[in-house]
């Protein structure tokens, strides 16, 4: 009875392993582009949740004294702020803050998880608004309107 010599494969040869390399490097090149962006995404989501908190929080400061924050400050003190604000019908006025007063509102003042932008306030008829706003270098801020 004749033999057959019958080679038994040991490992992958180097065009295998050229060729799983290849695969693995398109499929790679194809989903990149799609998670790269997440990043951004997820920071401009994080900063509309932190600005909803520091709107609640300044609403929450004009419900317990009638009066408006003065400055981001002044929602995290943990003593009765001096002064507040009050729109009189034309002009904002500052005014003392009554009591009661129910704070802190906020346990530190977030800052903007988006590079190169910071939240401000912002002084407009009849109420205060959290913003988003431009650092001091400038340039466009397309949050504003938030």
């Amino acid at each position: 009875m004749e033999y057959l010599n019958v080679r038994i494969r040991a490992a992958f040869t180097l065009v295998e392993l050229l060729i799983a390399i290849i695969i693995i490097a398109v499929l790679s090149a194809i989903s990149a582009p799609k998670f790269s962006n997440r990043s951004q995404t997820s920071k401009e989501s994080a900063a509309r949740a932190e600005l909803d908190v520091v709107r609640g929080a300044i609403a929450r400061f004009n419900l317990d004294t009638g009066v408006f924050p003065n400055s981001p400050a002044d929602l995290k003190s943990r003593i009765l702020p001096s002064n507040g604000i009050r729109w009189d019908g034309s002009s904002w006025r500052t005014v003392p803050v009554p009591a009661p007063w129910n704070g802190p509102y906020l346990s530190a003042v977030p800052s903007c998880t988006i590079p190169g932008f910071q939240y401000d306030f912002v002084r407009l008829p009849g109420r205060v608004d959290a913003v988003i706003d431009t650092d001091p270098s400038g340039g466009t801020n397309p949050y504003r309107l938030w």
